[in-house]
């Protein structure tokens, strides 16, 4: 998913559609409560499921900004086949100085991309630690290595299949 909005700017401008809509219904059950009576009770399950929809929206939101503890990265290779699919979701921790071990599949920086590879080799030199990574269905190692700075998250867990809208957008608009 390459697309990181602003979330501060967008909650905001979320309230601030929010607040005369608010407003309306606050009026609104002020001066049409006579109405309401004469339709009739609403259903006790109304509210619960109004409250599970926006969570599971707000999850789902903060989960594909990256702007969070977790998020998200569709796998757009076959470099992990076996592991991580192509079309599946790998979802991450942020990466906040935690201990990296051999065999530990990260997301990390190489340019612009983002790569999701398994660590296969971790050596220091001169007090810099420094990853080689490989992808699982690749022969050879990744050229060159990659340091603390470059690596975005520690990947956790997967959502098989559910990134293949975002890859057939992609594709659309990459013509």
């Amino acid at each position: 998913i390459p697309y990181k909005p602003a979330m501060s700017e967008s909650l905001v401008s979320f309230a601030n559609m929010m607040v005369p809509i608010a407003i309306f219904l606050f009026i609104d059950s002020l001066y049409e409560k006579k109405r309401r009576l004469a339709l009739g009770k609403k259903s006790r399950l109304e509210v619960p499921i109004t409250v599970l929809a926006v969570t599971i929206m707000l999850a789902v939101i903060m989960l594909i900004s990256n702007q969070f503890r977790f998020g998200a990265y569709v796998i757009a290779t076959e470099s992990m086949t076996g592991e991580l699919n192509k079309g599946d979701a790998a979802i991450y921790e942020r990466y906040d100085d935690q201990t990296v071990i051999e065999g530990q599949v990260i997301a990390f920086r190489d340019g612009k991309s983002v790569v999701i590879h398994r660590v296969n080799d971790i050596q220091i030199i001169n007090g810099q630690t420094r990853y080689f990574t490989k992808g699982d269905a690749n022969e050879d190692m990744d050229a060159g290595f990659i340091y603390d700075s470059n690596i975005i998250g520690l990947v956790k867990f997967k959502i098989p299949f559910i990134g293949y809208p975002t890859l057939w957008l992609r594709s659309l608009f990459s013509r």
